[in-house]
Formats: C-alpha cells, sequence, structure tokens
C-alpha cells in the first residue's frame, strides 16, 4: 500500500505531560490536530471544579514521581484507532520519560494489534511551530519508506 492509498490510516502524535495533539490523513501545513487533554491540565479556577484532599495529593504524587495518568494514556490510544502508521514525538531521554511510558502502554494495550509504530523520536515539541511539527512528521514518514 503506498502513502497515497493510506489517507486516513497514519497519524502522527506530540505527546507531552499536559495535553497531546493528534494529525490524522495527511502531514499538511493545512491540517488540524485532535487535542487530548490530560484531566488535571488546568486549574480548578479555570474549570470551575473542586478537588477533595486525596484527589490533591494524587496529582501532586503524578507530578513527583512523573507517571503517565493511566486515563491520559487511554485517551490517546483510543485516539489512534483506525491508524496503522504512527509517528510519535516527544520528550524521552530517561526511562521514566512521558514518551517511554506511553510506548510502555501501548504495548500492554489491546490496540497494539492494529497499530504499527513506525517511528518514535525523542524531540522536544514545546517550542515547534506546527509548520515544524509537519515538516518532521512528513520527514519520519518519508525516512520509514526509504529505509
Amino acid at each position: 500500500m503506498n502513502r497515497i492509498e493510506s489517507g486516513e490510516r497514519k497519524a502522527f502524535v506530540v505527546i507531552s505531560r499536559t495535553q497531546t495533539k493528534v494529525w490524522k490523513g495527511d502531514f499538511s501545513s493545512t491540517s488540524v490536530p485532535q487535542t487530548i487533554y490530560e484531566r488535571s491540565a488546568f486549574p480548578s479556577s479555570f474549570t470551575g471544579r473542586r478537588f477533595n484532599p486525596r484527589q490533591m495529593q494524587q496529582r501532586l504524587f503524578d507530578k513527583i514521581t512523573a507517571n503517565l495518568d493511566s486515563d491520559y494514556s487511554q485517551r490517546i490510544s483510543r485516539s489512534l484507532r483506525g491508524a496503522e502508521e504512527v509517528y510519535i514525538v516527544g520528550r524521552g531521554k530517561r526511562k521514566n520519560a512521558i514518551l517511554n511510558q506511553f510506548m510502555n502502554h501501548l504495548a500492554k494495550s489491546q490496540h497494539r494489534g492494529t497499530t504499527k509504530i513506525h517511528s518514535v523520536s525523542n524531540v522536544d515539541a514545546s517550542g515547534l511551530s506546527k509548520r515544524e511539527l509537519m515538516a518532521l512528521a512528513r520527514m519520519m514518514e518519508e525516512n520509514t519508506y526509504a529505509a
């Protein structure tokens, strides 16, 4: 199957602690990403939600230990359903970095059989523009097909 026939079956994921952007289909500058937020990404004053002491303790523990929230990682993996080629970018040098934790989650999840991770890159995407991210996605895709 060539790239033209794959259509919506490709996904480019930019994962971070508080939000993840998922582009499906083509990696052009006009494509619009789906944004997935972590539940605790916004302060309670913004969302109007109040947290009990146990929830606040769990949020603090997650930030200190840098654990990836399981609900958040499940929402990301659900957004990848139907994608056969996945390209992932995020920070992941350390063993417990968010990128490595998400890859471990994907390996254990039931979606792994239909989704093939073509390329994973350790890049801090927080300072990159949308145009630079799409260029990175196209470069990762070309390197995959060239190999």
